[in-house]
């Protein structure tokens, strides 16, 4: 027993671990275009079937590729 007065059980703890350690899937997308707005430029991804943006600082590159 725990502090709180319950079990832990192991099944409990690995499921608990297991969780914690998978990793997250990222789904890619492809750079489609930018639009700069004074410091900071935006770019555009077609991720499956939508449009994502990525805002980075106006002087860098857009990269080819992102994962959202």
């Amino acid at each position: 027993m725990n502090k709180t007065g319950t079990s832990l059980s192991a099944g409990g703890i690995c499921l608990a671990l297991l969780l914690v350690s998978m990793p997250a899937h990222a789904v890619r997308g492809t750079l489609i275009g930018h639009e700069v707005t004074g410091t900071s430029k935006i770019c555009f991804y077609r991720v499956l079937a939508s449009t994502q943006a990525l805002t980075i600082k106006s002087y860098q590159l857009c990269p080819l590729a992102h994962d959202f």
